[in-house]
């Protein structure tokens, strides 16, 4: 016999929302708690029992219907007038001990053919001669009552047996085997009981693992280990049924795990696997009205709560999420993970509501959860990102007092201050993209008025500064890149990209004029371009002596000396130190001598 232990936990289950209502589990919890008319009968019904009441309790017991309960009779009482002429024919002896003993090799003849654990059933049994410990030592039991034997039950650790009792002693009989008559003088019979069944005979002496049960447990373990193999197939109403009429018939049984309250626990733990929650709700706040001493549902008030929120966020339902916890959170107030899971569900609530641009509602529910949660930073920041979201389609001038608004309540937030100045920078790269520099300029002008010079504005014009001066120097407008240029360092001097195009700028302007043989134009915008900067001047100081010595160079060529030792001399006032300049102008002077 196997016993099925409860396991009181949380599950996390991925499984969509069950739609099953009240009045569906009204109807099977109904009937989980009804006794059929039979039932009713046999409750009423004092022990002992007679041989006719243990026979149709036990079928009773296995399920058999009313109607179909007189053919199995039939069976047994042929098989009790067949027991009974063999008796006679081989004179067996009248004692108790005797007969009893005869009485259980001839079951084994004649029905007991091959042990199987799961056949409980007595119908089944009579059906296909398979037989289990509760099977067997019921029928045996009862079978016995009919020649006046008294015999009783008993329960170890996971399995049945029973025990004849006589004025003077008591003896033990293991049913499941054909020689299981006073096992414990037969060392070679327990060994063949573990062989067959897998239990270890508990002899007498070992009275604290035994317990006598009485007829009405005797009949109530087939309704038992019928709970058992109901659960295992995942049928739990019908288990938990069934359970309740054996709890009805007998109480609690010992030594198994398989009370009625284990049992109601694990079909409403069954309810919650199915995320049948609302079902399961419903049931524990019955069971704790109709059975107020049990202690294990309403324990499980709190797994529901929980995976009912937990699967409802899961499903997207974040407004039955957070309805849910908050209800689990009016009897478990300070719970962490319903706490954590009403958070989740207005968090995502919010992200949902403002993705479908419903910005009133996503604002009401930030409100709401802050009340609640009024040291919680992320809702901060949902409120940040609904005013950034909002804004997106809303003219410039709505966005500017939405993000005025949201910035009296939250002046430091950095995603407020970049948002509220993208509502200029975005507009302005895209005119910028488009060419439109000035126009891009004159924009982020008035947006640095209107965000009060905040950052990412300032950056913003330096790009685009940046980018004019560079787009102008594309098409040899070097005068006008110039000038942008200039207008850009103006604001920010010190910018590296700024300062880097500003040589590019005007190196490339006077290779420009030095190429369209505008020498003094060429190093005049040399020299400017040097002047601004305090360092990096190599690239100027190279040019400009390249191109006084190349110019005097080709003087010299020329024949022109004099003009060339000029060009030199010139070029040594700004470059002091150009050996190249210093040799050539040497070379120069004595050409001009030999002369």
């Amino acid at each position: 016999m196997k016993f099925t232990k409860v396991w009181i936990s949380s599950f996390v289950i991925t499984m969509t929302l069950s739609t099953t209502g009240y009045g569906s589990i009204k109807e099977e919890f109904a009937r989980i708690l009804t006794l059929s008319e039979s039932e009713k009968r046999m409750m009423l019904v004092n022990e002992p029992y007679s041989y006719e009441n243990y026979i149709t309790f036990a079928l009773i017991a296995s399920g058999v219907t009313d109607r179909e309960i007189p053919r199995y009779k039939k069976i047994v009482d042929k098989l009790v007038f067949d027991l009974n002429s063999d008796i006679e024919t081989k004179q067996v002896s009248s004692e108790k001990d005797i007969l009893a003993e005869f009485i259980l090799g001839y079951l084994h003849r004649r029905l007991f053919h091959q042990y199987f654990a799961n056949q409980t059933k007595i119908n089944k049994m009579l059906e296909n001669r398979r037989f289990n410990c509760v099977s067997s030592s019921v029928l045996y039991t009862a079978i016995c009552r009919n020649f006046g034997i008294n015999i009783t039950g008993l329960i170890v650790p996971d399995h049945v047996l029973v025990q004849l009792r006589t004025p003077t002693t008591k003896i033990d009989i293991e049913t499941t085997i054909r020689y299981g008559f006073d096992p414990a003088s037969k060392k070679e019979v327990l060994d063949h009981l573990g062989k067959i069944t897998g239990f270890v005979y508990v002899d007498q002496k070992n009275y604290k693992q035994r317990s006598e049960i009485s007829d009405r447990q005797m009949i109530s373990l087939i309704y038992s280990n019928r709970y058992k193999a109901l659960n295992d197939q995942r049928r739990h109403a019908e288990a938990t049924r069934v359970l309740y009429a054996g709890w009805q018939l007998a109480g609690n049984l010992p030594r198994t795990l398989n009370t009625w309250e284990n049992g109601i626990s694990n079909y409403i733990i069954s309810l919650d696997r199915l995320n049948r929650f609302s079902d399961a709700l419903y049931v524990i706040d019955l069971i704790t009205e109709k059975f107020p001493t049990l202690k294990q549902p309403t324990e499980l008030h709190y797994n529901i709560y929980l995976n009912w929120s937990y699967h409802a966020l899961k499903a997207k339902q974040f407004e039955l999420g957070s309805k849910v916890a908050q209800e689990g959170l009016k009897t478990y107030p300070r719970d962490r993970k319903l706490l954590q899971n009403l958070k989740s569900a207005y968090v995502s609530q919010t992200q949902t509501l403002v993705k479908k641009r419903d910005f009133n509602s996503a604002r009401l529910t930030i409100e709401t959860a802050k009340q609640l949660f009024p040291n919680e930073n992320s809702f901060q920041k949902l409120g940040v990102n609904l005013v950034v979201e909002e804004t997106k389609e809303l003219p410039i001038d709505k966005a500017v007092e939405v993000y005025r608004n949201a910035l009296k309540k939250y002046p430091q937030d950095k995603v407020l201050q970049d948002g509220f100045a993208f509502l200029y920078i975005e507009p302005a790269q895209k005119l910028a993209n488009r060419g439109n520099f000035e126009e891009a300029i004159a924009l982020l002008d008035r947006g640095s008025e209107v965000t009060l010079n905040m950052p990412k504005i300032f950056e913003s014009k330096k790009r685009v500064y940046n980018n004019w001066s560079l787009a102008l120097a594309k098409t040899q407008d070097f005068s006008k890149a110039k000038l942008v240029i200039e207008k850009g360092l103006a604001i920010a001097s010190t910018s590296k990209s700024l300062n880097a195009n500003w040589d590019y700028v005007m190196l490339e302007f006077a290779q420009f004029e030095y190429k369209n043989n505008r020498f003094e134009e060429a190093i005049g915008i040399l020299i400017e371009g040097m002047q601004r900067r305090k360092t990096n001047r190599h690239k100027y100081l190279q040019l400009i002596e390249g191109y006084y010595n190349d110019t005097a160079v080709n003087m010299l060529q020329q024949g022109r000396i004099q003009q060339g030792i000029d060009r030199l001399q010139a070029g040594l006032t700004l470059i002091p130190n150009s050996r190249t300049l210093q040799k050539n102008l040497g070379l120069a002077t004595r050409q001009k001598d030999r002369k």
